[in-house]
């Protein structure tokens, strides 16, 4: 069983966007995501299994989540429709320090497992792609 976290995040964030008319008929826009959140998280999960097996997981953490996106896109004006192609891609990091307990119960006293100062890490990058098309412009 997968064990999903109230989390907390404060975040700064920085957007930027500009555009260029390139002709009459197309305008290119682009734009730039910063973004760096302090993130607090709590969890606490009761596991009960087939037979006599009990599993009681509580940890909190503290860290970061922070990235950047990229996008491009444009407006291409053919009567009677508008095409709005663009591309967005990015990457974030995601980083949090965990503390907590895990005990089980597996048909006679607890056993406790401390987890102190548990590093977790992931890293993502994405990208997206679409189309709008605007119909009697």
């Amino acid at each position: 069983d997968k064990i999903v976290p109230d989390m907390s995040e404060h975040q700064l964030l920085l957007r930027l966007a500009g555009e260029q008319t390139i002709s009459p008929v197309v305008l290119l826009r682009g734009g730039l995501s910063l973004f760096y959140g302090y993130v607090n998280m709590e969890a606490k999960n009761n596991i009960i299994s087939a037979g006599p097996y009990f599993t009681d997981y509580q940890g909190s953490g503290d860290g970061y989540r922070a990235g950047i996106g990229v996008s491009l896109g444009a407006s291409i004006a053919l009567k009677p429709v508008t095409l709005e192609p663009f591309i967005r891609g990015g990457y974030q990091i995601f980083r949090v320090e965990w503390d907590g307990a895990k005990y089980n119960n597996i048909m006679g006293p607890y056993e406790l497992a401390e987890i102190d100062n548990e590093k977790h890490t992931r890293n993502q990058w994405y990208v997206g792609a679409g189309i709008s098309v605007l119909f009697g412009q």
